[in-house]
């Protein structure tokens, strides 16, 4: 019964997706070629990992990530830049470039599939601590008074940060990361302790209760006046898995729920997001939130042009971009020449020469590969997220919850990761992990309440 069902999904998933690549042909063979090229190898690798593959939420949000983002956006696009108009980023049409754009991307998953299943059997996916890692429930109250003090001391911060978000205002990657991420995290750790208490039947009332007041003040800490739409996705995602395992028990559920967390909730979180710049007679329109796919919010493979663009104008930075990610937390005054975040860098660039009115915007993993490295990048990062997606994998499977719930937040994370820029997306996952694994942690051995 379960084959029968996996077979009926794939099935339509394919009828689907055919039925869209047929009413939205560009007219240029090549191109449409490529993009059924690209399909299949979604839907190999899809077919895969629902029927065969192990348990991986990772594989799941990279597989959504290349459908959504590299199959069906490029598809709806291009069909309205050929007839006339241009890309999300202000770029216009241009046939060989879209033959490059595609042709990374196919090969880029290709090699990632490769790679992927050739090291898979060298990470072992049992338990990595044997016995379940108990904690002391004094470290994560302790999490929920030191949230309580980010309130009364940061109130100010706080709000400069409200205000930066309903103005539209970039405030520094330092500000954001330090207070953004690290502080206004460590209350999700709390959150999903008291939640595995409750669904253990431990101190029930005291839990619950406990439980409720944390989530209050999550709510308070990351909502759409504090934070950005990615990241909450990925936090709530995230306490989901843990409250409702059952609904991501298979790699067929996680991959229908994350494709209809970016599908529907995504979209209509634009409304919540955004109510500042939408007029009354837009409220809840199907085509306004499905316009979703003609605008920045999915402008990955737009950008990849533009990075191969980029690179045809001034050349590889030669890993500048990658170290200037890696190595996000030294200063600009120590580091003089430390490169831009790939997407400011290349937003700047369409400010020069395209029509680009800000220089905010996202660099696709494959495109980093490309500024990088050029074509040997897309080999070179391909490896590095195979190798990356099986390190995360094993600990997926570790029987310390604090443990878990890094794989499991960086299960989501990988959709931001991929559409980028890789800076960003670095930065405030090390931020995020800091907040709300590394500091209780430290607060469990200093109180010296870890118990085997």
């Amino acid at each position: 019964m379960r084959d029968i069902k996996r077979i009926i999904f794939i099935v339509a998933f394919l009828l689907t997706n055919i039925t869209l690549l047929f009413f939205n042909l560009t007219k240029y063979i090549a191109i449409d070629l490529l993009l059924f090229i690209d399909l299949l190898v979604i839907l190999a690798l899809l077919y895969y990992h629902i029927k065969y593959n192990r348990e991986s939420l990772m594989l799941s949000s990279f597989i959504v990530f290349n459908w959504l983002f590299f199959f069906l956006a490029p598809l709806l696009q291009l069909k309205r830049v050929v007839m006339s108009g241009t890309f999300p980023n202000t770029m216009s049409f241009d046939y060989s470039l879209v033959i490059l754009g595609l042709s990374s991307i196919i090969i880029f998953n290709l090699f990632f599939i490769i790679f992927y299943f050739t090291l898979q059997k060298y990470f072992n996916t049992k338990a990595i601590a044997q016995g379940y890692i108990r904690y002391n429930q004094a470290t994560f109250f302790v999490l929920i008074l030191l949230s309580i003090l980010v309130i009364f001391f940061f109130s100010t911060e706080l709000l400069i940060m409200i205000k930066s978000e309903v103005l539209r205002v970039e405030l520094s990657l330092a500000y954001n990361l330090i207070i953004r991420k690290v502080l206004l995290s460590m209350i999700i750790a709390s959150v999903l302790y008291y939640i595995i208490k409750i669904k253990h039947k431990k101190y029930a009332f005291i839990s619950i209760f406990l439980l409720l007041f944390s989530f209050t003040i999550l709510l308070l800490f990351k909502n759409p006046l504090l934070e950005k739409r990615n990241a909450l996705g990925v936090i709530y995602l995230m306490i989901m898995y843990f409250s409702i395992p059952k609904l991501f028990s298979s790699n067929l559920r996680s991959f229908s729920l994350v494709s209809a967390s970016l599908l529907i909730v995504f979209p209509l979180s634009y409304f919540a997001t955004h109510w500042r710049t939408i007029s009354s007679k837009e409220s809840f329109r199907l085509d306004v939130i499905f316009d979703n796919f003609y605008q920045l919010h999915y402008d990955a493979f737009s950008n990849l042009l533009a990075a191969i663009n980029y690179v045809s104008d001034y050349g590889i930075t030669y890993g500048k971009q990658l170290l200037g990610g890696l190595f996000f937390f030294v200063p600009r005054e120590y580091w003089q020449d430390k490169p831009l975040n790939s997407g400011k860098m290349i937003g700047q660039y369409l400010m020069q020469k395209h029509n680009m009115w800000f220089d905010n915007l996202s660099m696709p993993f494959i495109g980093e590969s490309i500024l990088n490295f050029g074509a040997p990048g897309i080999v070179i990062f391909a490896f590095g997220l195979a190798l990356l997606i099986l390190f995360f994998e094993k600990l997926y499977f570790s029987n310390d919850f604090l443990v878990k719930s890094v794989a499991v937040y960086f299960s989501f994370h990988i959709i931001f990761l991929m559409r980028g820029d890789f800076t960003n997306a670095f930065a405030y996952f090390i931020g995020t992990i800091l907040g709300f694994f590394v500091i209780p942690k430290l607060i469990n051995k200093i109180f010296n309440i870890r118990l085997s």
